[in-house]
């Protein structure tokens, strides 16, 4: 459970579209919400709720910030309710990762595909 203590908008939308919102919590720490909502009212000053913080690299690596967004339930509608395919997941999370150390400069285009199936058949081996 977090407190929160105020919110701010800030003037324009992301690249993306999403409006951003720097909320700030009892504990003063400042987390950043992104929303399409114009006027968000997901978090309102004084509320005391139950939502997810997370900790973020910054892209340039010089240090953290953080981001919160509500602890909702999983969907539940539909048949069977809403299931992740981890398989799935995980090959994307691996080429997203190779991605961002070829973005980086780190490996080039052409070491991207084979160390993306090279961390996928690490994290494949893991979870048997």
């Amino acid at each position: 459970m977090v407190k929160i203590k105020s919110i701010q908008k800030l003037p324009e939308k992301n690249q993306y579209g999403l409006w951003t919102y720097t909320i700030t919590l009892e504990d003063g720490k400042r987390c950043y919400y992104r929303t399409k909502e114009d006027n968000q009212t997901t978090f309102t000053e004084g509320m005391e709720t139950d939502a997810i913080v997370e900790e973020k690299q910054k892209a340039d690596g010089t240090g953290v910030y953080y981001t919160i967004k509500p602890n909702r339930p999983a969907f539940g509608g539909g048949k069977g309710g809403y299931s992740k395919d981890h398989k799935k997941e995980a090959v994307t999370m691996c080429l997203s990762y190779a991605k961002d150390l070829c973005v980086a400069g780190k490996i080039s285009t052409e070491q991207m595909l084979p160390l993306a199936t090279k961390f996928h058949e690490w994290v494949t081996s893991k979870l048997d």
